[in-house]
């Protein structure tokens, strides 16, 4: 399809310019090194340029500059010379882990993932701190303590989608520790993993309308369907009844950008919904093909060409990388988005 040839160019075009002597979130900004975006970009890396010794460079560099307690900062620079800022996101440390995993599963560097593996595992204790006795996360305490982000998008209630990401992580480290053979070290997550689950599904789960809710609130977000079904709290029957009801809820919270939406594309691939994930991926990013744009941009919103993170719309976008992903679905996921 020409358009979707022309998507994955300007994807191409968007890693490429975002990878310099790391994974930056943009040239157009401070050039620093983002763990959500060395995710995304890593991905689209793999399936296209495949230059795994800047993922290799960049899990170094945010290992290297985590806080004196042993957590990863959100993000770091690396010149004119190592340093972070002081600002742990929540699902950005527990991010690294599945990045470590997805690296080592492309090149096998079975000596960089046992050196940092120690790193990964003192992530998971961070949802740790919020478990309750009844098994639910404090949701409210981890917003006061932690950059809670999933999504640039005012409004959005986080609850469901951290979530998530917290079970979704967690069980993906398990599976980095099985592969390394250090599942003795994290004996207690295959047990968690199961009671979250249990918990998320009879907290967050509203059987009549068919969809995840989020918060005191009940918010419906299009954050809180993926990241379920992404963490598999919910069946891939569950999930496309899900995503097929938002289409009729009238205050849905949609995403804000490009980030969110991979997440969207990929939960509804997983849950068999190959034909509304090409519908997605070729509205969303072509939308922004047809706008003109030779890269991607930071935050998109077909129906608010005024939204931006900076507080003015005449900047949508000083950094991008986490846009390129189409290159990613398009790749990975041939009988899709090839024919």
């Amino acid at each position: 399809d020409p358009l979707v040839a022309s998507i994955d160019k300007v994807g191409l075009t968007t890693l490429k310019e975002c990878m310099q002597t790391v994974y930056e979130d943009g040239p157009k900004r401070d050039r620093r090194l983002w763990i959500g975006d060395l995710y995304l970009e890593a991905l689209a890396n793999m399936y296209s340029y495949k230059n795994h010794e800047l993922t290799r460079h960049c899990l170094y560099l945010l290992a290297g500059l985590s806080n004196s307690k042993g957590y990863l900062n959100g993000n770091v620079f690396e010149l004119p010379k190592p340093h972070h800022q002081d600002n742990v996101l929540f699902d950005y440390a527990l991010l690294y882990n599945v990045a470590l995993k997805d690296y080592y599963s492309a090149t096998q560097d079975k000596e960089t993932a046992l050196d940092l593996w120690a790193l990964a595992k003192k992530q998971t204790e961070i949802p740790k701190m919020y478990l309750q006795k009844d098994g639910t996360l404090d949701y409210v305490k981890a917003g006061k303590e932690w950059w809670i982000f999933i999504d640039w998008r005012d409004g959005l209630d986080k609850e469901a989608a951290l979530y998530g990401v917290v079970i979704y992580a967690l069980q993906q480290t398990y599976d980095l520790a099985k592969m390394l053979g250090k599942e003795s070290e994290l004996t207690d997550l295959p047990g968690l993993v199961k009671s979250l689950k249990k918990v998320a599904k009879k907290k967050l789960y509203d059987t009549k309308l068919k969809v995840f809710v989020s918060g005191a609130d009940r918010q419906i977000s299009y954050a809180s369907q993926a990241w379920m079904i992404l963490s598999k709290v919910a069946t891939n029957a569950e999930g496309k009844a899900a995503f097929a009801a938002l289409e009729n809820i009238k205050d849905v919270v949609r995403p804000g950008a490009p980030y969110l939406n991979h997440y969207v594309i990929e939960a509804m691939i997983q849950c068999g919904m190959g034909q509304e994930a090409r519908e997605k991926l070729t509205s969303y990013w072509g939308g922004m093909v047809k706008k003109g744009a030779d890269t991607f941009w930071e935050v998109y919103d077909p129906q608010n060409d005024f939204l931006s993170p900076y507080n003015s719309y005449l900047v949508n976008s000083y950094c991008h990388a986490w846009s390129c992903t189409p290159v990613y679905f398009i790749r990975k996921y041939p009988e899709l988005f090839q024919r």
